[in-house]
């Protein structure tokens, strides 16, 4: 591995543990504050995340080490389900890439809850589908201002977006 793929594991990896470990101090500080049920939203929310990142690495070829990087970094994002082969072209390990940061940077900015992918990879298709169900906390009414945020990704290929709203 080149000095720059070593550094550039590297910063996500500090980012990555820098994430794990602000999820168990809120933790920490609900159980200290007794609210046990936001302590224990918290720690399903960090074992989804931690439970996504196992999935997608087992399906992914050694060739998309970047996307794992990026996924690493973007805790909102989950992969709720893969379905089918792990040959994924390099176009759309690019295009999967850019789709993943850009739904972490919406669901960051709406403050979503967390966002589920279902990814269907296909091997005799050009376009790997991806079906996005977005998780918007209790309360959240501005649908609108959500569809906009995610109107950019609606042109990606192979990408469906489904808008629910989080029992969180």
């Amino acid at each position: 591995m080149s000095e720059e793929k070593d550094a550039s594991w590297l910063k996500s990896f500090q980012k990555h543990r820098h994430d794990v470990l602000n999820s168990l101090q809120l933790v920490q500080g609900y159980l200290q504050l007794e609210r046990t049920g936001a302590a224990l939203t918290s720690l399903h929310k960090l074992s989804r995340w931690l439970h996504s990142l196992s999935l997608l690495q087992s399906h992914l070829p050694e060739s998309a080490v970047t996307l794992f990087q990026v996924a690493m970094t973007c805790p909102h994002v989950i992969v709720e389900e893969w379905c089918g082969s792990t040959a994924i072209d390099a176009d759309s390990i690019w295009s999967m890439r850019v789709l993943w940061q850009r739904l972490e940077d919406v669901a960051t900015e709406l403050d979503v809850a967390q966002v589920m992918l279902k990814i269907a990879a296909n091997s005799s298709e050009r376009h790997v589908p991806i079906q996005i169900r977005v998780l918007w906390p209790k309360g959240f009414v501005d649908l609108v201002q959500a569809r906009e945020g995610l109107e950019s990704l609606s042109s990606l290929p192979g990408v469906r977006i489904v808008l629910d709203e989080a029992k969180v």
